[in-house]
């Protein structure tokens, strides 16, 4: 399946998304000035895994797939308009908060767009929620632990610095990750 952060990247326009080292948790705060990829990072990165969390129920997951009615996607995905997480980007990337929104509804707008275009027009909740854990490790290894996203979306695992690690060991932990999170079906 197509990897939704390079898909929203290519539409977008924006900065190549770097993964995050597992032994740097926080950058050093002087000498942190505002780089456009830092947002780049931070608003797509706390945004799909935004989306991610949103999908864990399949419900939810469908919800993606119907008209987002009078709300925005970022009210549906977040439950309201996400102030705190703004705030948090404001201090990573030193960024004016309208700028920071725009950025949030672009990318929450063609997230949800690429993701109905790699499942396809077919499908329901559970397909969702499928390619969103198969996107779950390229989305947490991009997503900087200091805006402690997990712990806005009630999932501190998500800002766990075990995801961000790579090698033969943690790649194979990740891959059972994976799988025991998708749906089994009954071998007879």
């Amino acid at each position: 399946m197509a990897n939704l952060i390079e898909s929203v990247q290519r539409h977008l326009a924006l900065a190549r998304l770097e993964k995050e080292s597992p032994n740097n948790q926080k950058t050093d705060k002087p000498g942190n000035r505002f780089h456009p990829e830092k947002l780049d990072q931070a608003c797509v990165s706390s945004v799909l895994a935004g989306i991610y969390q949103f999908t864990r129920e399949q419900e939810d997951a469908a919800k993606l797939l119907m008209p987002k009615m009078n709300r925005t996607w970022l009210e549906v995905i977040f439950h309201k308009y996400p102030s705190k997480l703004e705030q948090r980007i404001v201090d990573y990337t030193e960024c004016a908060s309208n700028i920071i929104r725009q950025h949030l509804y672009a990318v929450a707008q063609r997230a949800v767009l690429e993701i109905k275009n790699a499942i396809g027009p077919a499908a329901t909740g559970r397909e969702v929620k499928s390619y969103l854990t198969s996107q779950r490790m390229a989305i947490l290894t991009r997503l900087p632990a200091e805006l402690e996203v997990g712990s806005l979306l009630h999932n501190t695992t998500l800002d766990d610095a075990t995801n961000k690690m790579h090698g033969p060991f943690s790649d194979f932990m990740h891959w059972v990750e994976t799988y025991m999170a998708e749906p089994q079906t009954p071998l007879y």
